[in-house]
């Protein structure tokens, strides 16, 4: 009996103790704003995927979603769906994957609807505000008509007493009422004239009023239409773009040790990169195509099936890709008719790795390679002259050869990371910052290079605008 009455008291007080923890935590949670919070969630995110724990990845991705369900943040829910999309795909799970991208997708339709009814309402408020100023000038014409018509009424008053005085008067002050009846009545007929004329201006404001309504209701479709057209227009040149860049997994199954960080500065990026194996040579090529938007896309589909050309020829040798390169786009753009001011060459950066002697062979048309050797930065010079500009004729490019030992790091790059501005004086970021920069993390993970190149960007870069886009690779031999 003793012991039972023992064992009860110890559970009682054992449950007070595990309700007591669970208050402490919950008035601990609740100091946090929703915002902290997911940005804690998010955290755990990169954490779990850089350990590949893609599990643990999805769990805080589910409780971030349910945080932003709850606080209705459609963005933050549409980003947690794509990345659960993204982590069943890495799972294999493709079931999954699809109804979590559909899902997203019905979100961005959401928002993008919503940011659409915004700017309609924006319009629909100035042309209120419009319509209201003239509605203003409405009311003082009115105003105006207002006193005329008081002024009639005292001309009245004032008929009645010449009328009285005449009556009374001589025959001389007759004369004089008579003259001063005449000049009334010529003013009064002037009153009327203009009263006329105010009355057709009046009229005339109406009918405009009228016509500015139906123009504003055309250009307000015209508008719609128009933004849904670019829309599309960008959704497929973009989704184009992403299919022509390598897989994730084709890309770390040729080069197991690399990284890729590309940040476009719009939807469509100018930067793409391919891999290309032959044997045991791989060809690594980094290209910054002129332009954004559908300027970009449309040299990024046509540098892209140019190289796929030059692969099938079997030529790896970089001089001889950018030569070859350079040629096709040349060809093409004397084809479509553009005049030579109107076309800028492409940038590019392409080596051939020789996955059994180490060797890099290198030739670039304004990147250059940079590289780590016993612990030593370098980098190789490119060529001067982009290519397919028909501004420059009897280019040659040139290639560099370099041996290299097991575990060196060799880094691609465009100029969009080094030309970003931002910092403490608004300046860029400069390529020599950029060579500190993997001096200091060559050693590192390739994953963790990553992360530390892309949160040096974004702190550089603040609040400015991004000013170009960025794409560096580095792999580790």
């Amino acid at each position: 009996m003793r012991f039972l009455i023992l064992f009860t008291c110890l559970s009682v007080f054992l449950t007070g103790s595990i309700l007591q923890a669970e208050i402490h935590f919950q008035e601990a949670d609740s100091l946090l704003t929703t915002e902290e919070k997911l940005i804690q969630i998010d955290s755990l995110i990169q954490v779990n995927d850089s350990i590949k724990n893609y599990p643990g990845a999805i769990i805080y991705i589910k409780k971030g979603l349910n945080l932003a369900q709850k606080h209705k943040n459609q963005d933050k829910e549409a980003d947690y769906e794509l990345k659960l999309a993204r982590f069943y795909y890495l799972q294999k799970d493709i079931q999954e994957s699809l109804i979590h991208f559909r899902l997203y997708s019905l979100l961005r339709e959401t928002y993008i609807r919503n940011t659409k009814t915004r700017e309609l309402t924006e319009l629909e408020d100035a042309y209120i505000d419009e319509l209201n100023n003239l509605m203003y000038e409405l009311e003082l014409n009115q105003q105006l008509i207002g006193n005329l018509q008081a002024e009639n009424e005292r001309y009245f008053r004032g008929q009645k007493r010449i009328s009285t005085a005449i009556k009374l008067g001589i025959g001389a002050i007759i004369f004089i009422a008579l003259i001063l009846i005449y000049n009334r009545i010529t003013s009064k007929n002037k009153s009327k004239q203009k009263l006329i004329k105010e009355n057709k201006e009046l009229q005339r404001l109406s009918e405009m009023v009228v016509k500015y309504e139906e123009e504003q209701t055309r250009n307000l479709l015209e508008i719609s239409q128009l933004r849904d057209r670019q829309k599309q227009i960008t959704w497929y040149a973009r989704h184009i773009q992403l299919a022509l860049l390598p897989e994730k997994a084709d890309f770390n199954e040729n080069l197991k040790h690399s990284f890729v960080l590309h940040i476009p500065r719009n939807t469509i990026s100018g930067d793409f990169y391919t891999v290309h194996k032959t044997g045991h040579k791989i060809v690594l090529a980094v290209l910054d195509c002129p332009g954004h938007g559908t300027d970009a896309a449309y040299y990024t589909v046509l540098a892209y099936h140019f190289l796929k050309d030059i692969f099938h020829k079997g030529i790896t040798t970089p001089s001889m890709i950018l030569t070859m390169l350079d040629q096709k786009l040349k060809h093409e753009t004397g084809q479509t008719g553009q005049r030579q001011e109107e076309v800028n060459g492409i940038k590019a950066a392409i080596c051939e790795i020789n996955t059994k002697t180490k060797e890099v062979e290198f030739a670039g048309a304004h990147f250059p390679l940079f590289y780590v050797h016993l612990d030593e930065i370098h980098y190789v010079k490119s060529n001067r002259f982009p290519v397919g500009d028909p501004m420059f004729s009897d280019k040659f490019y040139s290639s560099d050869h370099i041996r290299l030992s097991t575990g060196d790091m060799i880094y691609l790059a465009s100029d969009g990371y080094y030309a970003q501005f931002g910092g403490r004086k608004n300046k860029k970021f400069m390529r020599s910052s950029l060579i500190s920069l993997f001096k200091t993390m060559y050693d590192q993970h390739v994953s963790e290079q990553r992360f530390i190149l892309e949160k040096v960007f974004k702190e550089w870069k603040g609040r400015n605008a991004q000013t170009d886009d960025v794409l560096v690779i580095g792999v580790r031999l």
